[in-house]
């Protein structure tokens, strides 16, 4: 798990590891979690690194970097900033020291969108929370095999279906072979955006296998779209 501080990544592994939610936020570390879960035919064991977002571990995060089978690339959905950073560093990082494991771009804090105090802060800033479509795009910009949408705070099955597919992608079931052009930069909260059934059409057109958002009241997370 790779994403700026404070993004949502230990909330994330927590709920799906140890179904606990905690509101305060505690800087991490390198936390490594363990559990067992049954994947379709499949017993999966998985190994979650939950690597810290702070400058002081640049040196020593990629290091757990090379033996990774999938990363999931989070930001936090109430912080524009976020996904461009998610984007724009931590997606490079990942390639710079792994080049092939494929990554699932994922948007901690889903329900930001309906907070209304996030909402008015970033109001003040004239920003507004990341839209699905917004993400899409990012997710397409970094090849990413799937885009999840997870809410940490209450008990839901985007958590475990955001690990079930990166479980997929880790036994090969859901990697893209697209690269896309590390020198183009993303212009996350600021880039023009065709309209969403643009994007959805095509994402569908490129990608066997894309996580699409439909966006309705209430739900966080939508199936794999199969061809």
């Amino acid at each position: 798990m790779v994403g700026p501080a404070k993004c949502g990544k230990t909330a994330l592994v927590q709920r799906f590891v140890n179904d606990t939610f905690y509101d305060s936020y505690t800087p991490t570390g390198f936390e490594k979690y363990s559990t067992r879960c049954k994947i379709g035919e499949f017993s999966v064991e998985f190994s979650i690194w939950d690597t810290s977002g702070s400058g002081a571990y640049d040196t020593i995060r990629p290091l757990a970097y090379q033996d990774a089978n999938v990363f999931l690339l989070c930001f936090n959905i109430g912080d524009p900033e976020s996904l461009d950073l998610a984007v724009n560093k931590w997606y490079l990082e990942i390639r710079n020291h792994c080049a092939s494991a494929p990554v699932i771009l994922c948007g901690c804090r889903a329900d930001a969108r309906n907070d209304m105090e996030t909402v008015s802060y970033l109001a003040h800033a004239h920003k507004m929370p990341v839209s699905a479509d917004q993400a899409l795009l990012a997710s397409k910009h970094v090849s990413a095999v799937a885009y999840v949408e997870t809410t940490s705070a209450y008990v839901s099955k985007a958590v475990p279906e955001a690990f079930e597919l990166a479980a997929q992608a880790a036994l090969g079931l859901l990697n893209s072979k697209k690269n896309i052009p590390k020198k183009k930069k993303f212009g996350g909260s600021q880039s023009p955006l065709p309209n969403k059934p643009h994007i959805k059409s095509e994402i569908k057109g490129k990608a066997k296998h894309c996580c699409i958002i439909y966006k309705a009241r209430k739900v966080i997370f939508n199936d794999i779209v199969n061809h």
